[in-house]
């Protein structure tokens, strides 16, 4: 994802990533925002204008938030990457188990 966005970025073409489903697909696409340089690339840069976004899905979900004990909220439009070990969340393992199919 990181090349998608680099070769995107020398086209002036930003990326956003977007991402449904667990906190830890959250927490991992927060990581990779972060990481994402400005764009388009400019010299004198607009505050805000070229930051990295991402998509955040906010309707009701079970998964997004009981799997972990992380939970991401939106403030003032932007989500504080996690800073814990790892990808920074930590799995609800009772939660787990909840969710876990079982054939």
């Amino acid at each position: 994802m990181q090349r998608i966005a680099a070769m995107a970025n020398a086209c002036g073409i930003q990326v956003c990533p977007h991402v449904w489903g667990s906190p830890i697909m959250i927490a991992a696409s927060l990581h990779l925002a972060a990481t994402l340089p400005p764009c388009p690339p400019a010299r004198n840069p607009l505050p805000y204008a070229q930051e990295p976004v991402m998509e955040f899905d906010q309707t009701p979900s079970a998964i997004r938030d009981e799997l972990c004990t992380t939970r991401f909220e939106a403030q003032d439009s932007y989500l504080d990457v996690p800073t814990g070990p790892g990808l920074g969340v930590e799995v609800d393992e009772e939660a787990l188990k909840h969710f876990t199919r079982r054939d």
